[in-house]
């Protein structure tokens, strides 16, 4: 499911790449708020106390993850400490030993449905190549994230298609012979 394949993904990445932390969201529709859903690393509780990843653009949708969302594009932050944009949130990460980070978002059927943020304990740590490789992962994430949920439609209609032939099979036992002989 969804949720065993971000947790999975995220402790892949923290283990694998080294990082201090990696968490995808998921975009509410409702909200446009981004909803944690999985995380890995040295979280230190930063994911529950920090303000709520928007869309909109405002100071609280300005951060990386945020930004990645809005534009639709990986966000990179050089430098935590000096970087202006990361202002709300610079004191907790700086705290928890996140000195870079990159944002990238999620797609689901060509609309942003997710993000995936990653802390690195160096700063400068993300170069081109580190980047380009992210943006790879980050689509075969997307294209499993479609994939579950396509795997879910055909379920869910297969389902309905059963229920459908039951409620037919009821249908011609209770009509008489007669009427299905005429």
């Amino acid at each position: 499911d969804e949720l065993s394949l971000f947790q999975s993904i995220c402790e892949i990445t923290v283990t694998t790449g080294q990082f201090r932390m990696a968490w995808i969201g998921q975009v509410n529709p409702d909200t446009l708020e981004l909803d944690v859903s999985a995380c890995a690393g040295e979280e230190l509780g930063y994911l529950s106390m920090m303000r709520k990843v928007i869309m909109k653009d405002v100071p609280e949708g300005r951060g990386p993850t945020g930004s990645a969302l809005r534009m639709k594009t990986h966000f990179v932050c050089h430098d935590i400490a000096t970087d202006p944009r990361m202002a709300l949130w610079r004191d907790a990460q700086l705290e928890r030993g996140y000195r870079s980070s990159i944002a990238l978002p999620i797609f689901k059927f060509g609309e942003v449905a997710g993000a995936f943020t990653i802390y690195s304990a160096t700063a400068e740590f993300f170069d081109n190549e580190e980047v380009e490789l992210l943006k790879d992962a980050t689509a075969d994430i997307s294209n499993a994230f479609e994939k579950l949920s396509l795997e879910q439609m055909r379920r869910n209609a297969e389902a309905r298609v059963l229920e459908a032939l039951d409620r037919y099979d009821m249908i011609t036992m209770a009509t008489s012979d007669t009427i299905w002989d005429w």
